[in-house]
């Protein structure tokens, strides 16, 4: 039914039909739906207004990384943080570290994690660096549910001795499965930092480290605590690396872009490895590492509001030859929003849209569009938005359809007529059956549209490589930046997203669902 508002719309004793036969079904479900436009009578319009959902924020476990301040040439170390954790029994998660780090390996212990097995006693917790791509892939499986809260590990960095003042290492996680008895958990990641202060500045804060291991007696002992390992993977191309098993420690530096090979645990959950395609260098030792001490741990959580999904934007200006098959193996392309087009007339339409909609779809990544406005005029709006439905067609999209508003001459106009812009587009969209959203910058949403119309309709704001937007009102996804992405031989946009939108939209029956 949904499907056919905008055809039920198309003449006007239709549309008077439509909305007799609608009043029904409303008045079952809801005798007080509210009149959502107050021109005084409940029709089409507030029907469709009433099957828009308010995603509500959950609250999955949260996996984060520590930030921290430290001096040039200075040793600084983070954690692993877990909180809400309903218990899980396999981990497999990549810490990304910032070009210039260098990971700190202390002599007396041949580490690269130390393992907080104070608080988590059944974490068999093994890791593999890579140096060339900045990553240190952890894996752990345990019979048994680890269920605590805190720190799961720190890493060391020694930050460069020539980084400049001001200068920010990033860290975040990727790659990350997180399961128990081989459900998969939903979750939420939050970035860190590492921030170089000038020499003689005072630290703000540091998070609290767990203690470097001590190799003693009782390492020998076949009763010892679980250990840290470092797990080598295989050399050689197509083989399939081994689940972490063993006790030693091991570091590799590959010239070769590492590939994916799949492991199954002892918990039955297959998960991705790293292998390399090339010959590896490695240093052994076969001594064993134990963690005696044990901290009291607190959560440190960064600025970085957590996420649900990762995920892309793109238009004809990354080609009409995009591999999708090759696009979903990058953690960062978990959904994709594609631009359908712009302005007011049909040969307008993205030249791209409808061959990366079927690729991004049969290689099974979510799909969202929006649409680039030209408008001056609430009429101009409405027939964009009528023009950008007939663009969509019957097909369906798992996230929202944008309104993408950031020509210069239009945001100069008065905040009212930009927001009758805004609304004129977005509700005649939503009359047609789609979960509309506005796509702006930070400044603009904050300065040049109303509290009405940034409440009313879904937000993706954007702000470029900043800790987080200025924008301080909800939203739903904040495009941050451009980063290189699978797939794509130039950076792309890339977005987090903070809503179920497909669960969302699909309950609602929006977007031709």
């Amino acid at each position: 039914m949904h499907k056919r508002l905008n055809r039920l719309l198309a003449a006007g004793s239709a549309a008077v039909l439509s909305m007799l036969t609608l009043a029904a079904p409303v008045a079952a479900d809801n005798a007080a739906l509210p009149d959502f436009n107050g021109d005084g009578i409940v029709d089409v319009f507030d029907y469709v207004m009433s099957k828009r959902v308010t995603v509500a924020e959950n609250a999955p476990m949260d996996l984060s990384v520590s930030s921290v301040e430290g001096y040039a040439g200075e040793i600084v170390t983070v954690n692993a943080m877990v909180d809400n954790n309903p218990g899980f029994s396999f981990l497999r998660i990549a810490v990304q570290y910032g070009e210039g780090l260098e990971p700190f390996i202390p002599d007396e212990t041949d580490e690269i994690i130390r393992v907080n097995t104070g608080q988590f006693p059944m974490m068999n917790l093994s890791a593999t660096m890579f140096r060339k791509y900045h990553l240190i892939v952890c894996s752990s499986d345990s019979a048994n549910a680890t269920e605590a809260d805190g720190a799961l590990f720190s890493v060391s960095f020694r930050i460069p001795e020539d980084a400049l003042p001001g200068t920010t290492y990033p860290l975040s996680f990727q790659d990350i499965v997180v399961s128990n008895n081989g459900a998969r958990l939903p979750l939420l990641t939050e970035r860190g930092k590492i921030t170089v202060l000038p020499p003689g500045t005072p630290k703000t804060s540091e998070p609290p480290v767990i203690p470097a291991p001590e190799t003693t007696a009782a390492a020998e002992s076949t009763t010892a605590p679980a250990v840290t390992a470092v797990q080598t993977v295989s050399t050689a191309a197509g083989t399939t690396a081994p689940v972490p098993q063993t006790r030693t420690a091991q570091t590799v530096t590959t010239a070769a872009v590492p590939s994916t090979a799949a492991v199954t645990s002892a918990a039955g959950t297959t998960a991705a490895v790293r292998t390399e395609p090339a010959q590896t260098s490695a240093v052994k030792t076969t001594k064993p590492l134990v963690v005696t001490a044990t901290t009291a741990v607190t959560t440190v959580t960064t600025t970085i509001r957590p996420y649900l999904k990762h995920g892309i934007d793109i238009s004809f200006w990354q080609g009409d030859s995009v591999n999708f098959e090759t696009v979903k193996t990058d953690p960062k392309a978990q959904y994709v929003i594609l631009r359908a087009g712009f302005g007011k007339y049909l040969k307008q339409t993205d030249p791209t849209f409808y061959a990366n909609y079927d690729r991004a779809t049969a290689a099974g990544i979510p799909v969202g569009a929006y649409w680039y406005s030209y408008a001056k005029t609430p009429e101009e709006a409405r027939i964009e938005a009528n023009v950008c439905a007939q663009v969509l067609g019957n097909r369906k999209f798992d996230y929202p359809i944008a309104f993408d508003i950031e020509e210069k001459d239009v945001l100069a106009m008065d905040i009212k007529d930009i927001s009758a812009i805004v609304d004129a587009f977005c509700s005649e969209m939503e009359k047609k059956g789609y979960f509309s959203q506005i796509y702006c910058s930070s400044s603009y949403l904050t300065h040049k549209m109303t509290q009405a119309v940034k409440t009313r309709y879904d937000v993706w704001v954007a702000h470029y490589d900043v800790i987080a937007p200025t924008y301080k009102g909800a939203y739903g996804m904040w495009q941050y930046g451009t980063r290189q992405v699978a797939g794509f031989k130039d950076p792309v946009d890339v977005d987090y997203c903070y809503r179920d939108y497909p669960t969302a939209i699909r309950n609602a029956k929006l977007n031709n669902y």
